[in-house]
């Protein structure tokens, strides 16, 4: 996976999280994997179509997901059905600040969806190896994981 690719995600969700949920995040680990496992319990995951595909999961520990909904929703005590929302939320702002920064006129992405609970397999079709960033907060850790591929017609 070309490098040029993971800088866009790594610099989104870092603004995102600072932006919006006032969290600071440090990067503390980069690595290519051939796992299909998330790392932690809630998982937000979108697809990238067009001139690149693939998938990119945000995965996070439960606690630090309730911390990003509650900010994000300024409420005491959110439901999981607000943490599904405020998780996709998320997610799809990433990928968006992603997008954006690539400076791609033929990507789409597509809806997120959550996945919650530990075990979980996120196959990114097609992609030989992933790019995994580990990420600290105050909060606890997360990862994004970042499965792409350029397609042939439009290298």
């Amino acid at each position: 996976m070309r490098v040029d690719y993971i800088r866009p995600f790594v610099a989104s969700t870092q603004s995102v999280f600072t932006t919006m949920l006032g969290l600071e995040l440090q990067r503390v680990n980069f690595c290519a994997i051939d796992a299909d496992r998330p790392s932690y319990e809630v998982n937000g995951v979108i697809g990238f179509a067009g001139g690149i595909t693939g998938n990119i999961v945000l995965s996070m520990t439960s606690s630090l997901a309730w911390e990003v909904v509650s900010g994000l929703l300024q409420a005491e005590s959110p439901d999981t059905e607000e943490l599904v929302d405020a998780v996709s939320e998320l997610t799809n702002m990433i990928a968006g600040g992603a997008k954006s920064r690539l400076r791609r006129d033929d990507l789409k992405i597509t809806l997120p969806s959550v996945l919650l609970g530990e075990n979980g397999l996120v196959k990114l079709p097609g992609v030989a190896t992933t790019a995994k960033i580990d990420f600290n907060s105050n909060h606890g850790p997360l990862t994004v994981s970042i499965g792409l591929l350029e397609n042939q017609l439009s290298a």
